[in-house]
């Protein structure tokens, strides 16, 4: 139980039950934390981002964190450019909770999970349309 209340709340939910929590990540290991205790260690708190992907029929997207709050849309809406990039953030408090990109590079992909992890401040949202997923780069 004590390892469940490490779980970060930033996504403002807690898994009710420690089967709950084991279903969210398959690595999670109650036995590493009774180990640690046993030896006198400690183990970091649990970071989880939600993550969610697909590659089935020409389709390459992923998303990261919660779809909560505001979604703005950027990139390449029109459904008839072939490979089009585009994608959202969530916004919930000023804050990016969730952010989703579709025919994404390796490192774009990796740019909007840094990018919900971080949760950073938003002032703007039509700046934020505008830089799209330059704004996550820059993070």
């Amino acid at each position: 139980m004590e390892k469940l209340q490490k779980y970060p709340k930033r996504f403002g939910y807690l898994p009710k039950y420690s089967s709950d929590f084991q279903n969210l990540h398959p690595s999670f290991d109650v036995c590493q934390d009774i180990k640690a205790k046993e030896e006198g260690k400690t183990i970091d708190e649990y970071d989880y981002v939600p993550y969610f992907y697909s590659r089935a029929f020409n389709l390459s997207w992923q998303f990261y964190g919660d779809n909560v709050g505001d979604s703005i849309i950027f990139g390449e809406t029109d459904p008839t450019t072939p490979n089009a990039k585009f994608g959202a953030y969530w916004i919930k408090d000023n804050k990016i909770v969730g952010a989703f990109l579709e025919n994404g590079s390796p490192e774009e992909n990796k740019a909007i999970a840094k990018l919900v992890r971080v949760q950073p401040i938003v002032d703007n949202k039509d700046a934020l349309i505008i830089l799209g997923l330059d704004f996550a780069s820059k993070i």
